[in-house]
């Protein structure tokens, strides 16, 4: 199984944290409400041992700081949900953790979403038809903080001024401490996306769009009537504009192929790809959308094979649970270029079997991906 050390690292310094978390609710508790000499008598083998007694506490600790990560997590997506939907918002998906809603064709399903840094998000649109300068902007980007803030401000009035029992003195710290920490996270992922569609109108109408192709994504509906022609002259190497051209420019590749456009696409992304101004997201897009259209176009297996970069499997792999592009891609590295016949077929189980849970599930295009790495395996053998 693939383990990226970034990621084993980060889950390291994450256990650490909880586990730092979890000693510091508890030395509260304990130092807060009760002191050495009060601690329960019923603890039986660990009466006479204070640190035995200490760690005990501790160990009892751990269940009520998950359940304090999760209703911190649900509070700041409940939050922005429902401003966002007061303020004339449209669900696309909210998760918590890998977990959550998106809308599809067939209304509201369950969907696997990625666990990145941001473990909770709710993501939205402006309604097709409505103008997006009737929507307001500051409700919907402050919701979930503003939650976060109400949940903590009850969190501390209740550890101050009523008495609990050790478990809730436990829970509600827990939710005390990891809501102030999301305050600040959260509140500086929204507020700099706020400021900047308040400030430039453009940004504005690029988010509109790209949200709204979301949705018909998540939907199965063509987009391309979205696309504003111009989109398409983007200079990419603009460098106060480059990163909104990207984006631009990642919009027009996803129209050309709606229309079945695939060489003017492949063009486009080597454009982007090439670009001197770029962020890791866009350039991984950029390389990923590239390598799908020249494995559609059936470019030679020579040119495509140096395009799996490491970097770039390493991407698709963070993606594979998500998206069956993703997965897709996946499928045709193992089959095709790193001859694990094993590996590929729990790819493609999973695209089989799983599709339904996908955030973004198989299109024709992936499914003739598919269809080319079988071709070029039987071939072979």
């Amino acid at each position: 199984m693939y383990k990226d050390p970034k990621k084993v690292l980060l889950g390291v310094f994450l256990f650490i944290l909880f586990a730092a978390l979890s000693a510091c609710v508890t030395f509260s508790v304990v130092y807060g409400g009760n002191s050495a000499a009060n601690l329960p008598a019923d603890i039986g083998l660990f009466h006479n041992s204070f640190m035995a007694t200490l760690a005990l506490w501790f160990l009892a600790s751990i269940p009520m700081i998950v359940f304090a990560f999760l209703i911190v997590f649900a509070t700041y997506v409940l939050g922005k949900f429902a401003c966002g939907y007061l303020s004339g918002y449209r669900l696309l998906f909210m998760h918590v953790c890998t977990w959550g809603l998106a809308m599809t064709d067939r209304g509201v399903k369950i969907r696997r979403c990625l666990a990145n840094i941001r473990t909770a998000e709710c993501f939205m649109q402006v309604p097709e038809d409505r103008n997006k300068d009737d929507i307001p902007l500051v409700w919907y980007h402050t919701g979930g903080v503003m939650a976060l803030l109400l949940i903590v401000t009850v969190a501390v009035l209740f550890v101050r001024f009523v008495p609990l029992a050790f478990s809730m003195r436990v829970l509600f710290l827990g939710i005390t401490y990891i809501g102030i920490y999301c305050v600040f996270v959260f509140g500086l992922l929204d507020f700099s996306g706020l400021y900047s569609m308040m400030k430039r109108d453009e940004w504005r109408q690029v988010n509109t769009i790209v949200t709204q192709m979301t949705g018909r994504s998540l939907r199965g509906e063509k987009s391309s009537d979205l696309i504003p022609r111009e989109w398409a002259d983007a200079d990419c190497n603009d460098v106060l504009n480059g990163q909104m051209n990207k984006v631009k420019l990642l919009c027009v590749a996803d129209e050309l192929e709606g229309e079945n456009r695939m060489e003017e696409a492949y063009g486009i992304l080597q454009r982007l790809a090439d670009s001197a101004v770029t962020s890791d997201a866009v350039i991984m897009e950029a390389e990923k959308g590239r390598l799908y259209f020249a494995i559609i176009l059936n470019h030679d297996l020579k040119d495509i094979e140096p395009m799996f970069t490491e970097d770039l499997l390493r991407y698709l792999r963070m993606y594979r649970k998500v998206y069956a592009a993703s997965c897709s891609l996946l499928y045709f590295y193992e089959l095709v270029f790193a001859n694990n016949y094993t590996g590929a077929q729990r790819l493609r189980r999973r695209l089989e079997k799983k599709n339904n849970l996908f955030l973004i599930s198989l299109n024709d295009n992936d499914k003739q991906i598919i269809a080319l790495a079988d071709k070029v395996f039987e071939q072979r053998q």
